[in-house]
């Protein structure tokens, strides 16, 4: 070292935290029927992987003997058969959503976080609203199965959903989107489910255990988010902490998420959206009137 030179001084390591896309496992669940549930995984893989993140998609749960205990059985199972140890993140849908829910009530020391669209909170009530009311309810008694959300249940799911809570008490931070126009799941009840984060709302004997972040995201639209894949592909990005990891990705760098043109934005975030637009139509609506 040269006289009056300052000696080096030794590098320093800031740590990041947790690279997201190797800490964590990502586990989808979806709705009852196979084509809701395909579609879904395809457009949360489409947002995941091109920045490192496998998406595990276990089968749907076949809809002609679906029930409830069956379909958290069969998710426990799957999720269980998985690679590695790392906590889990799960992301769910209708359904699906719930089922995430109720893994993460029996389970809460392996589960990281929860991404729920349109969860079917106190599902008896999101199944009787489905068939009718009272008269719908008597018909499917005397039928035994009744098209709900695109799928045969069998009426006798209604005994087996009574045995479970409406509203699971989960531990861990969640996101739930829902469509203020849902016609199965209400929206009053994910915004009950979220409330009741905070102790000073939850009901009387409840846990008094903290709970984190909880937050809810209101959206135009229908059950299915149809019209929102731009907005909830954006917030699954960022409620993760994978904004930027994609290579050339540099339309989530210093920009507003609900800035810009839908179809721009999704696919600054690796949404295939010819997908879309083929789903939309087959669902009877207009792409173009999407925006």
């Amino acid at each position: 070292m040269a006289s009056g030179e300052e000696p080096a001084q030794p590098s320093v390591t800031v740590p990041l935290g947790p690279d997201p896309r190797t800490s964590y496992r990502y586990v989808f669940a979806g709705g009852l029927s196979a084509e809701a549930h395909g579609f879904s995984a395809l457009i949360l893989r489409d947002a995941l992987e091109p920045r490192g993140v496998t998406l595990h998609v276990p089968a749907a749960h076949p809809a002609e003997t679906w029930t409830l205990s069956g379909a958290l059985t069969a998710f426990e199972a799957a999720v269980a058969a998985l690679p590695g140890d790392q906590p889990l993140r799960l992301i769910g849908a209708s359904v699906g959503a719930l089922v995430c829910a109720l893994y993460a009530e029996r389970h809460p020391e392996r589960v990281d976080s929860l991404f729920l669209m349109s969860p079917t909170f106190n599902l008896r009530g999101c199944l009787e609203r489905a068939v009718g009311g009272e008269r719908g309810l008597t018909a499917w008694r005397s039928l035994g199965t009744a098209q709900l959300d695109g799928a045969p249940v069998h009426f006798s799911t209604l005994a087996d959903v009574d045995s479970f809570p409406a509203f699971p008490f989960v531990r861990c931070r969640a996101y739930v989107a829902h469509g203020t126009e849902d016609g199965f799941a209400e929206p009053e009840d994910s915004l009950t489910w979220v409330r009741s984060a905070s102790v000073n709302m939850r009901a009387r004997g409840a846990p008094s255990d903290p709970v984190p972040e909880r937050r809810l995201l209101e959206l135009a639209d229908g059950h299915a988010l149809a019209a929102s894949v731009p907005t909830l592909t954006a917030k699954l990005v960022e409620w993760h902490g994978l904004l930027g990891l994609a290579e050339g990705d540099y339309s989530v760098r210093g920009v507003d998420l609900e800035g810009g043109h839908p179809e721009d934005y999704a696919r600054g975030h690796g949404v295939n959206f010819e997908v879309y637009r083929n789903w939309l139509r087959n669902q009877g609506l207009d792409p173009d009137d999407m925006d």
